[in-house]
C-alpha cells in the first residue's frame, strides 16, 4: 500500500514538473518572430471609425507601459508604440507628436499627469488644446501578449475609444518583456 501511495505521489509530482518544464520550453524553443506591424495594424483597424474622425494634428502617442507596474523599462513598450505610430502615419497621415514620460507625462496609480514647472506653459501648452493622446499598456501572460490601447480626449480626459489586441507569446516577446 505504501509503495502504491509513493508511486502515485511520484507520478503526480512528475506531471507537475513536466508541465512547468514544457511551458518554459515552449518559449525557449519558439523560433517564430513576432509580427509587431500586424499587431499595430489590428489595433488601428479596431479603432478605425474613431481614428478617421480625428484631426491630422495634435495626436500624441506615448510609449507603452507594462500594466503590472506602469513602467517602461523594457524595449517591448517602445517597440509596440513605434509600430503603432508607423501604422497611424501610414493609414491616416497623422502628424504625430511624441511624449517623453520623464519630461512631459507621468502615468501612475492616480492616472495620467502632465508635468511642467512653468504654470503658464502648462496652461497654454498645445497638448491641452484640442489634442488627443493615444496611450497603451501591455501584459505578458504565460502564453499571450495582451495590449490595451486608449484614445483620450486630453481636454476632457474622456476615453473616446479603446482596443484590446492579443498575440501568442513567443521567445522574442517573452525576452523583450522580461529583460
Amino acid at each position: 500500500m505504501k509503495r502504491i501511495s509513493f508511486l502515485v505521489l511520484v507520478f503526480l509530482l512528475n506531471g507537475c514538473i513536466y508541465q512547468t518544464i514544457e511551458k518554459k520550453q515552449e518559449h525557449e524553443n519558439s523560433s517564430d518572430l513576432t509580427n509587431f506591424s500586424l499587431i499595430a495594424d489590428r489595433t488601428v483597424q479596431s479603432m478605425d471609425k474613431t481614428l478617421s474622425a480625428l484631426p491630422k494634428d495634435n495626436i500624441y502617442v506615448t510609449d507603452f507601459v507594462n500594466l503590472e507596474d506602469l513602467s517602461n523599462r523594457v524595449k517591448l513598450g517602445y517597440i509596440l508604440s513605434q509600430e503603432l505610430k508607423v501604422a497611424l502615419v501610414q493609414k491616416y497621415e497623422f502628424n504625430i507628436h511624441e511624449i517623453e514620460f520623464t519630461k512631459s507625462l507621468s502615468i501612475g496609480a492616480g492616472g495620467t499627469s502632465v508635468l511642467a514647472r512653468d504654470a503658464f506653459r502648462l496652461k497654454h501648452n498645445s497638448i491641452l488644446q484640442d489634442s488627443y493622446v493615444i496611450v497603451g499598456n501591455y501584459i505578458a501572460t504565460t502564453d499571450r501578449l495582451i495590449m490595451y490601447v486608449k484614445i483620450i480626449d486630453f481636454k476632457s480626459g474622456k476615453i473616446i475609444d479603446s482596443a484590446k489586441v492579443t498575440s501568442m507569446l513567443n521567445k522574442e516577446v517573452f525576452d523583450l518583456a522580461n529583460e
